[in-house]
């Protein structure tokens, strides 16, 4: 009598995608891999974590023409296609750059550039920030104008003792956050969720966690 015999899935093919964050400098980006059929709601998850931000904005994706997001439930605001299921690769329709915009109040643009497919086991696991450069802004520092002031401020003691003791408690803040490692072991990164790299990002460069 033949038996049933239940095939694997093959594992998906990944994706490497460089994402940058547009009008800033010095440049800030990261090389992250993902499995090809990733959903648009985990990947933008993974581009939160990669980058360094704290998820307490609205995002939307601009792909192929179409925007993909959170729909309001009360209908509010333009119309945007759920994230939640639709995958990267079926998203891309074969484009190979694509938006991804964050906060839309500082508008922090990111562009991101599939670089190349990958076979799946390429990486030690996936997602995998492969590497990058720079942290990410504070949040909420008013976009890319704002942080511009900011890195200018920081740089000059007398400009920023004429800010007044609020805004220098601003800046503290901030720059403890803009100068903090923002990717660190696999064991911290993303509370064990299996999202690996080895590098760990200041506001100056990029350099191997050993």
């Amino acid at each position: 009598m033949a038996k049933n015999v239940r095939l694997l899935k093959p594992e998906p093919d990944l994706l490497l995608l460089h994402i940058e964050l547009k009008w800033v400098e010095p440049a800030i980006w990261r090389r992250v891999a993902v499995p090809e059929n990733i959903t648009l709601g985990t990947l933008h998850t993974v581009i939160q974590f990669a980058m360094g931000w704290e998820g307490g904005h609205m995002h939307e994706f601009e792909i192929a023409g179409e925007n993909y997001g959170i729909p309001d439930p009360d209908g509010w605001g333009p119309p945007v296609n759920s994230e939640t299921r639709k995958t990267l690769i079926k998203a891309l329709y074969g484009k190979k750059t694509f938006r991804y915009l964050y906060d839309f109040g500082d508008g922090w643009d990111h562009r991101i550039k599939v670089e190349k497919k990958l076979p799946a086991g390429a990486c030690p696991q996936v997602p995998y920030c492969v590497d990058g450069a720079n942290a990410c802004p504070p949040e909420d520092i008013g976009g890319a104008p704002g942080y511009a002031e900011f890195l200018e401020a920081m740089a000059d003691p007398h400009r920023r003792g004429r800010t007044g003791a609020g805004r220098v408690h601003m800046y503290q803040a901030a720059r403890a956050v803009a100068t903090r490692p923002i990717i660190q072991s696999t064991t911290t990164w993303w509370n064990g969720m299996g999202i690996a790299s080895t590098q760990r990002f200041s506001n100056g460069s990029a350099s191997t966690n050993g």
